[in-house]
């Protein structure tokens, strides 16, 4: 039974209407799917993790017995009702270690499925004793990021998978292919971004989408209005009363009063924060400066100083109003925007529009420091490359740049004529290539080759005689203090077709962020092993564009 996710999605005046009336569309779905019989899926199981190398093949890869101790009489397997599927799920580990995970699926005819995986870091998979999937990689828990067809027979299906982690965090997600929890997930979070955002701070483990595809999803709200409120105090008191009124009336989880209030306790949240961080001392430092630096290059000086006397003398007032009228946002947020319109004055900002990369908080394409794109998901991604207009900060944002699928764009360097720019992007065989387009969105071209099946190249700048410095992992070295298991890009210099690659570095670690300097000269950043007394240096560097002088 598949439905279109976009048949499920309802767009409604708000959040909490689209998230309420969009659920009770998916829970429908779920229920038709169940009752037609053609798809169960069991509860997860999962073991305690145990030290191990990915390549070994523990008890669980011998035969699954969800029933089997261990030497001192401990059951090996535990029952985790709570993981459901089309969340990135944290598991309990430790470094070098294999956690595997247990379900019964069962199917009412032969058949065939796609499933999404991810995990963090390396992941196999077994249906019915047969190996279909083996990746060991570094990486973080997104969704999708291998697509796995299960051929399921009629009746019981065992599916085994095998999560091992290298070092740091340690989870994994599963997905169903036909399921459209993620994508209209994702379809709320376009719509309503700044809600989405704050609900994924707000709820337990992150995982914002279990309020629309958990079938008790909503009992999480009462606890996301309490975390918000906390960040509200002293200002709270007449949000409380509200949340009093819903606790004591028994209003049920579906009543859109819940959510209605988490969204005002979140926005009153903010307007707390914006209110301590309204520092009046330091704006009038900035202003008189500005005012002595630059004279009648900066004609308001003056006055935003008399204004900023009248907001000074109104902020006891402010701060009293907040607890009576915890969403004052528009007062504070008027004076936030003087504060910026007074510090955006200054003459050296002689520019409209700032290009930027827009990417949602799910997945957000940071690496560990040291680490570089390479040891980055390749899948998951809501991100495009986009204009912000400084005359209009809070306007909608100019989409110059967005790839078809879900993948990464960043590392963005734009040209010297400001017509176009530089960007990093996977490619075929999901390697990174560097790419070039213009500010108006026209003329992709992938700058790198990318001939080589095993080699990723990224983080790349123009050089004012329009050649390109760049990223590459085309020495194949591997970091020493990670036993190799990420890839070192050293930098080197090709030719605006792409030809011509010349290596510049030759580190054992990974080199960064290339920029041209006013003299000519490169600057980058390098991680730095010689006569450091410790392994976490990350230091400037600065060579010629020949490589020459580091």
């Amino acid at each position: 039974m598949l439905w279109a996710s976009d048949a499920v999605y309802v767009q409604k005046d708000s959040w909490s209407e689209t998230l309420l009336a969009t659920r009770a569309n998916y829970q429908q779905w779920q229920s038709a799917r169940h009752a037609a019989g053609e798809l169960a899926l069991d509860a997860w199981y999962a073991t305690n993790p145990m030290k191990s190398s990915f390549d070994d093949a523990l008890f669980p890869e011998q035969g699954v017995d969800l029933d089997s101790r261990d030497e001192n009489n401990r059951r090996q397997w535990r029952k985790r009702t709570a993981w459901i599927d089309g969340v990135a799920h944290n598991l309990p580990g430790e470094d070098h270690a294999a956690t595997y995970l247990f379900r019964a699926i069962t199917a009412a005819s032969d058949t065939v499925i796609t499933v999404g995986l991810g995990s963090d870091d390396g992941v196999a998979l077994w249906l019915n004793g047969e190996l279909l999937l083996s990746r060991d990689v570094p990486r973080v828990a997104a969704p999708n990021q291998d697509m796995v067809k299960l051929p399921l027979r009629a009746g019981k299906n065992e599916l085994l998978m095998k999560i091992y982690n290298r070092t740091g965090g340690h989870g994994f997600y599963f997905a169903v292919a036909d399921d459209p929890a993620f994508p209209i997930w994702q379809m709320i979070a376009h719509a309503y971004p700044e809600e989405t955002t704050m609900a994924t701070r707000d709820i337990a483990g992150g995982a914002p989408q279990t309020l629309l595809s958990d079938p008790d999803g909503l009992r999480q709200v009462p606890d996301m209005i309490e975390r918000a409120l906390r960040g509200v105090e002293p200002y709270d008191a007449a949000l409380r009363a509200e949340l009093a009124v819903l606790k004591d009336g028994n209003a049920p989880y579906d009543d859109a009063r819940w959510l209605d209030l988490y969204v005002k306790a979140g926005k009153a949240r903010e307007s707390a924060a914006a209110l301590r961080l309204l520092n009046p001392e330091a704006l009038r430092r900035s202003i008189e400066h500005l005012i002595t630096a630059y004279g009648g290059a900066y004609p308001k000086g003056k006055e935003y100083l008399s204004r900023l006397d009248a907001i000074e003398a109104a902020m006891p007032a402010l701060a009293e109003k907040m607890g009576r009228q915890p969403d004052a946002a528009a007062e504070i947020g008027g004076i936030a925007a003087f504060a910026r319109e007074a510090l955006l004055a200054n003459p050296l900002l002689d520019f409209e529009q700032i290009l930027l990369v827009k990417r949602g908080e799910g997945q957000l394409g940071l690496p560990q420091n040291w680490q570089g794109n390479c040891s980055l998901p390749r899948r998951g991604y809501d991100n495009e490359i986009a204009l912000l207009d400084m005359n209009n900060p809070d306007g909608e944002l100019k989409t110059v740049f967005r790839p078809e699928r879900d993948v990464f764009v960043g590392d963005v360097d734009l040209h010297f004529d400001a017509e176009k720019m530089l960007f990093s992007m996977p490619a075929v065989r999901d390697r990174w290539q560097i790419w070039e387009v213009g500010m108006d969105g026209s003329g992709l071209r992938q700058v790198t080759p990318g001939e080589e099946p095993d080699v990723d190249n990224y983080d790349a700048c123009y050089l004012p005689d329009d050649r390109i410095i760049f990223g590459s992992t085309r020495i194949f070295q591997g970091i020493p203090c990670v036993g190799g298991a990420d890839t070192v890009a050293n930098l080197f210099r090709m030719d605006n077709d792409g030809g011509n690659a010349r290596q510049l570095c030759f580190d054992q670690d990974h080199n960064w962020c290339p920029t041209v300097m006013n003299d000519g000269r490169v600057l980058f950043t390098r991680w730095e092993y010689s006569d450091t007394p410790h392994y976490f240096s990350r230091l400037l560097f600065s060579m010629n564009p020949d490589g020459t002088n580091q």
